[in-house]
Formats: C-alpha cells, sequence, structure tokens
C-alpha cells in the first residue's frame, strides 16, 4: 500500500477564504446571517451564507478547485488527467444556470440532468478522464476523500481532485425545517442545543502519494457504515457510530489510544450529539479532547468532509486548535467536555468524525508528521 498525503487544499466559506476562515476561528468570529424561506409561517431561518452574491456557483468551485491545485506541489496537468471526485448532497444541480435546470418547475433542459454543472465544471478544468459524483448526503465528500485515499493507496493513481461543494437552497433548508433539525445557532455537546445551522462551503484537496514540500499530512484511512436504524438519522445508542470509528481507526494502523484528538461532527442537534457521545465512549476507554467546526462555518452538508479537514488544516498552519464555539453549559447525559479554548501544542494523529442524513456514517483519520 502506498502513502497518501494531502498535498493541496482550499476551502471558501461565509466567512471567506481558508487563511481568512481560520483568522476567524482564531477571534472565535461566526458570521451568521439569514436566508428567507418561502413557507408561510416562516420568515427567515440562520445560516452561514457565501460573503459575495454576485459569485456564480460553477465559477466558484472552479476558481477553489484551482487554488487546491495551484496550492500544491503537483503539476496541474498530472492532477487533472486522472478522474475528477465531486461531491454535494444536490449534485450539480446548483452549479448549471437556471435556464439549463429550472426547479420551479422540474424541467432539466439538459444532457446529464442533475450531473450537467459537473461535466461543467470538469470541462473547464480540463479533467481528461471524466468523474465520479458522490451524493450521500452529509457524508458526501468525507466518502469522496475516503474512496480518493482506496485509489492512491492502491497505486491506481498518482493523484487526484476531490471537491467538495453545498450551496444554500429552499428544498434543503425547507426540508431540514419541516423534521425541526434546526436551530438559533450552534451549540456542540451543550445542554441547551437547540438545532443545526446550515452553511455554503466550497472546498478542494488534492490527494497524491507523495507530500506537500513545506508540509507532511497524511490520510491514513478511514471507513464508511451504512446504518439502517431510522430513514433519517443513526442509532442514538451510538453503536453504528463506534463500530465505524474503531474501524477507521484500525484501518489506519494506530490504536485507539495513538488519537490525540477528535474533529467531532456535533452538529448541534439533539439525537446526533447523543449518538456521538454514546458511540465515543464505545469506542474509547479514555475519549481524547474533542473540538468541533460548525459553529465558524456552518454545516455544510455534502461540503463537510473536505471543508472541515481544510478548516482545521489551515488552523494547524496558523499554530493552534481551534476550540468548540457555541458550548457553554455541560449536558450530563451526554458527558462530553469539548475544548473551550483554543490549544497550542498541535495533535499528530486526528479522527475526524462525519456522521450523516439517513445514517451514512464515515470517520477518517488524519496524521499530522509537519503542519508548517
Amino acid at each position: 500500500m502506498h502513502p497518501v498525503y494531502i498535498n493541496g487544499y482550499s476551502l471558501f466559506a461565509a466567512p471567506g477564504d481558508g487563511p481568512a476562515i481560520a483568522a476567524s476561528v482564531r477571534n472565535r468570529q461566526a458570521p451568521i446571517s439569514r436566508y428567507a424561506l418561502a413557507v408561510d409561517d416562516v420568515e427567515s431561518l440562520p445560516c452561514y451564507l457565501f460573503p459575495s452574491s454576485e459569485i456564480t456557483p460553477l465559477s466558484l468551485v472552479e476558481r477553489v478547485a484551482r487554488q487546491a491545485m495551484a496550492e500544491s506541489s503537483l503539476d496541474d496537468a498530472e492532477v487533472l488527467k486522472n478522474p475528477l471526485l465531486f461531491a454535494s448532497s444536490a449534485l450539480g444541480v446548483w452549479l448549471a444556470p437556471s435556464a439549463v435546470i429550472d426547479l420551479s418547475n422540474g424541467q432539466m433542459n439538459t444532457e446529464y440532468g442533475s450531473n450537467q454543472g459537473v461535466v461543467d465544471l470538469a470541462r473547464n478544468l480540463g479533467v481528461g478522464a471524466g468523474f465520479i459524483t458522490f451524493n450521500t448526503a452529509c457524508t458526501s465528500s468525507a466518502n469522496a476523500l475516503l474512496y480518493g485515499h482506496a485509489m492512491v493507496a492502491s497505486g491506481e493513481l498518482e493523484q487526484v481532485l476531490v471537491v467538495g461543494f453545498d450551496g444554500m437552497n429552499q428544498a434543503t433548508l425547507a426540508g431540514f425545517n419541516s423534521m425541526a433539525l434546526l436551530g438559533d445557532a450552534v451549540k456542540p455537546f451543550d445542554r441547551e442545543r437547540s438545532g443545526m445551522v446550515l452553511g455554503e462551503a466550497v472546498s478542494a484537496v488534492v490527494l497524491a502519494s507523495t507530500p506537500h514540500e513545506q508540509y507532511r499530512v497524511r490520510l491514513l484511512g478511514g471507513a464508511n457504515h451504512g446504518d439502517t436504524a431510522s430513514p433519517t438519522g443513526t442509532d442514538e445508542e451510538g453503536r453504528s457510530i463506534s463500530r465505524v470509528i474503531k474501524q477507521a481507526i484500525a484501518n489506519a494502523g494506530i490504536s485507539p489510544q495513538q488519537v490525540h484528538l477528535i474533529k467531532a461532527q456535533a452538529s448541534g442537534s439533539a439525537g446526533n450529539d447523543l449518538a456521538e457521545a454514546n458511540g465515543l465512549r464505545r469506542a474509547f476507554s479514555k475519549i481524547p479532547p474533542v473540538t468541533s467546526l460548525k459553529a465558524y462555518v456552518g454545516h455544510t452538508l455534502g461540503a463537510s468532509g473536505c471543508c472541515e479537514l481544510s478548516l482545521l488544516l489551515s488552523c494547524f498552519r496558523q499554530g493552534f486548535v481551534p476550540a468548540a464555539l457555541g458550548y457553554e453549559r455541560h449536558d450530563e447525559v451526554l458527558d462530553i467536555t469539548p475544548l473551550s479554548e483554543h490549544q497550542f501544542n498541535l495533535p499528530k494523529n486526528i479522527l475526524l468524525n462525519y456522521f450523516g442524513f439517513g445514517g451514512s456514517n464515515t470517520a477518517l483519520v488524519l496524521q499530522c508528521e509537519q503542519t508548517t
């Protein structure tokens, strides 16, 4: 098996690009705004929106993908000769112009249906081997990273570009709102958590068999488990989450005792946080330090795999482990106390949790040998 490195990454979300977001995280800032929802009894809902409405989704995603390749120490042409791995909870619908995909009347006037936007993206980038789309709700880009890891680790590819994207839209927001899963603020593992706050993000990661010239971060492996306990969530006893965590750690070739930090899913919803807390207790005899990133950028759905990985590495490169913004009151039932202050001793092995809608649970393991 070949080692798999993060050889470039980029991010754009509500606070701006990757370095800007890391700076807002350091200052414990969260740019929450509101999105008007066309439902009779709902005026608007809190969310994390891109800072400029003038940017078209397709041009933004293309720009971020090119930034990741430019930031890598690889030649763009070598990366683009391989398939593009594209992940989103809405596939390519929100990348395509409204004139092509008109959701108001259900018409898709395009040869490629909901993948039209991804086809256009791959064509604009100059991808030589087509694309593979991942649509597993909140774990979409985490699963794309997992698949990319398998391709590079096996020697099938030497490098691959993974892109995660999700934008705000009426269908997604109304759907989560109808299930009473949305809250006014992200409060990870907090006793008074009230639900999720959705966010927009696009992030790209270049996986390669060679490390970056300036830093060495390996994707050691991971695992995915489809939990059938519920059509919309996961087993609140934490059995599925424990299983996928244990399998990810084993696949990474380390022990639970060698995990130094957990980037939790911590969506802030009652059931999801309970399931994760129970899963962590089942997987670890002593739970490592825990942090959460969603209070800074929102729950970015299918983009969150790439987004939260890129954001965490951006913070590491500025020399700190981010605190879990939004946590204030201890919940005796969950009994999870995430980091309340930034830490400045950077971890080596990190578990990244992504537990999604419909019971798609994914965990990844990073190893940071050198982050600056």
